[in-house]
């Protein structure tokens, strides 16, 4: 089934599933976040196929990766991320910038509803699209993630689990992803960030996320600036 590898779907669909509600059939993470988030797993999910690894570490561009191995993978998705990587090195950073994308987000979405795992409700006049998770699913992936949080050591958590945990974390998601667990943010931060220090992808998601915060402030304040010199 596309999307697989050895059994397991790919990170970035499990991501997909996690930060969907049930409830509202609407996405947990909103539109600054969702494409970087989506980017970083189908990094991951290229490291886990050995397509990708991680190098050096920049003091300002975070770590450096290297595609070590161009074949196609069979997954559709991935094989366009990694086409897309075109340079055989890239800093981690970039590479999220580069194969993120709002489209990216819905082609997971698709895939997932033709293999059975997503029912999609189409939105129309004055109507949001939905996207409502199989609920078997999900409640396995969200287990997983709360156990790997009350794990006394994360070093123990299976590097799969880790990876969902760091970047969930990365764009503070974790606590609509694991409600039922009662940690306050601050509790959440920090068994997050156990997961994140030395994780690549989550550092790199986290970087776009921040740079694409910091873009939308800018273009807020110089659309003010402009509008009051107009109307001065």
């Amino acid at each position: 089934m596309p999307g697989k590898a050895g059994g397991e779907r790919a990170l970035v669909d499990d991501l997909a599933l996690l930060t969907l509600s049930p409830a509202t059939g609407r996405p947990l993470t909103d539109a600054n976040r969702t494409p970087p988030l989506l980017a970083g797993a189908l990094l991951m999910d290229l490291a886990l196929r050995e397509r990708v690894v991680a190098g050096e570490r920049s003091r300002w561009w975070g770590w450096q990766l290297e595609v070590v191995d161009t074949s196609p993978t069979g997954d559709a998705l991935l094989d366009e991320a990694l086409g897309r990587l075109r340079r055989r090195s890239v800093h981690a950073r970039g590479a999220v910038q580069r194969i993120g994308g709002h489209r990216t987000a819905g082609a997971v979405r698709r895939r997932l509803v033709r293999d059975g795992m997503v029912r999609h409700e189409p939105g129309g006049f004055l109507r949001l699209n939905r996207w409502y998770p199989d609920a078997a699913a999900r409640d396995e992936l969200v287990a997983a993630v709360a156990a790997a949080l009350e794990a006394p050591d994360p070093a123990a958590v299976p590097p799969r689990t880790a990876s969902l945990v760091s970047l969930l974390h990365a764009v503070g998601a974790l606590g609509k992803v694991v409600p039922q667990l009662g940690l306050s943010r601050g509790e959440l931060r920090e068994r997050g960030k156990a997961f994140a220090d030395g994780d690549w992808a989550g550092q790199a998601v986290s970087a776009a996320v921040q740079a694409a915060q910091a873009a939308v402030m800018s273009a807020v304040v110089t659309t003010t600036v402009v509008t009051a010199g107009a109307s001065s």
